[in-house]
This record gives structure tokens, sequence and C-alpha cells, in this order.
């Protein structure tokens, strides 16, 4: 979500395009798994499924997810940053993420419509952060990782709702 006093990390998704992301997940969990380095890990019953995001690209192989298909693959938010290789024009094969991640976020549904001037929003922006609602009630937060302890005392002080 935008607003007049946002805070800079929605400028870090500017220039999106969009892009079919091809992730190989655990046949089970039908969830990527990801060695300590961040590198994708894969074996012969691994699945290979498909998730529409929008993406920057930031040189070579470098991607940062700028929207997501909430009901996607590959367990990437706004702001995080993978590698991949290009298949075609619009279809990425997803390697590995980076690691640290420089964001962390939270999902949560909400019983009232996120208050664009209220002080969750604020709290949000102020660490740097940013947030968009889904279908009027599901709520993602993502904050830099540096903030997210302080963002975690300050929470329950902030009510989303108006």
């Amino acid at each position: 979500m935008t607003t007049e006093s946002e805070s800079p990390f929605y400028a870090l998704l500017g220039d999106a395009k969009q892009y079919t992301l091809i992730v190989e997940v655990d046949a089970d969990s039908e969830e990527p798994v990801f060695s300590p380095d961040g590198s994708l890990t894969w074996s012969s019953t691994s699945l290979t499924l498909e998730a529409d995001i929008k993406a920057a690209s930031l040189g070579g192989e470098r991607y940062r997810v700028c929207e997501h298909d909430l009901f996607g693959v590959g367990n990437l938010f706004w702001g995080d940053e993978f590698f991949a290789s290009c298949e075609s024009e619009n279809r990425l094969r997803l390697k590995k993420i980076l690691v640290p991640q420089k964001f962390r976020h939270l999902s949560m549904v909400i019983a009232e419509p996120m208050d664009i001037d209220g002080e969750l929003s604020k709290l949000i922006h102020k660490l740097g952060g940013g947030w968009e609602s889904f279908a009027g009630g599901l709520l993602t937060i993502t904050i830099p990782a540096e903030n997210w302890e302080l963002f975690e005392a300050n929470m329950d002080a902030a009510p989303a709702g108006r």
C-alpha cells in the first residue's frame, strides 16, 4: 500500500516485469527446500511447480520479487531477492535465494481493512517496511530484518484496523 508518507521500501518494487517462476519442490510438502547457503535442493522425487510473479531484474541472474502469486510457490515475498536462470523471455527457473534475507514477513487475517493512516501503518513505514492487503482481509507485512525485533516489540500497541 502506498501513501504520501510511504516508506522507501516501496521504491524497491519499481521496474517490475511479469514472469512465470519455475520451482522444484519437495513432492510431499510441495514447498521448496533450500540449503543453508540459499541454494534450491531437489531430488529425483521433486515436483516442478510454477507461480506468476512480478520481479525486477537486478542484473545477471539476480531478481527482486515485486509482487507474488498469493497461492503460488517458492516462499518468496515482495522485497525478497533470488537468483534464477532465464528459460525464455518471461520464464525463470529458481536456483537460489539471497541469504541472509533482507526482509522478514508476516501474513495474517484481519477483520477490518488496514487503516492507511493508522498506528500499525505508521510503525511499518517508520521501520522502513511496507504492507499490502489482499481480498480485504489478508495482510502481508514486510520489515527490514534489522528492524524485526523492534517491530515485534511495538506491534501489539499498533492496531491494524480503523
